[in-house]
């Protein structure tokens, strides 16, 4: 690590990209590669105009065939360079003009992930609803106590209203003990 390095943040390159725009590209990389990072923002200050498209290259370069989450944040972006945004015209790396801007958008892709993954260990636990789709008591539809019922067998936490439940019931056993009400008046 150079003399200049920030030892407490080892990813802050400080002035060095100015000299060596490359190091972008290293550093992304690296990042990448680190099965403990899960995406990754470059927060980049663009400097000069060919600073700008320098930075730009180096990191859209590892960035655009990622597979993890990438953005990239440009600080000074409303004033950057047609240049710069041309390196960015395939749209395979997203760009933003504010490094708060693509964080709140890697934020938003985080919770989403998370939530997907929350929902498939819950999934691993409860029946499918694939596999529960085809035991609908009836089609059509279904009376209210039939569709908690199901949705019970989902793992969908549902109300219980035992007085209504047993009444809805009862009527609906004497109905069909009796048959269609139309044939009856007949």
């Amino acid at each position: 690590m150079p003399s200049f390095a920030v030892t407490d943040n080892p990813i802050d390159l400080g002035t060095q990209l100015i000299r060596t725009p490359q190091l972008l590209g290293t550093i992304t990389r690296a990042l990448l590669d680190d099965p403990n990072v899960g995406s990754v923002v470059a927060a980049i200050v663009l400097g000069s105009r060919q600073q700008a498209v320098d930075k730009a290259r180096a990191a859209h370069g590892v960035m655009r065939d990622a597979v993890k989450p990438v953005a990239f944040g440009a600080i000074g972006g409303e004033a950057a360079p047609p240049e710069f945004f041309a390196v960015f015209e395939d749209h395979k790396v997203p760009l933003f003009r504010s490094p708060e801007r693509a964080l709140r958008a890697m934020a938003r892709i985080t919770n989403y992930g998370l939530s997907l993954r929350r929902w498939e260990e819950r999934a691993g636990s409860a029946p499918m609803a694939e596999s529960v789709a085809a035991k609908l008591p009836a089609h059509g539809t279904l009376p209210e106590y039939l569709g908690k019922a199901y949705l019970a067998q989902l793992g969908i936490p549902v109300p219980v209203n035992d007085a209504l439940f047993t009444l809805v019931k009862l009527a609906e056993m004497e109905l069909a003990k009796s048959g269609d009400i139309n044939q009856q008046k007949s």
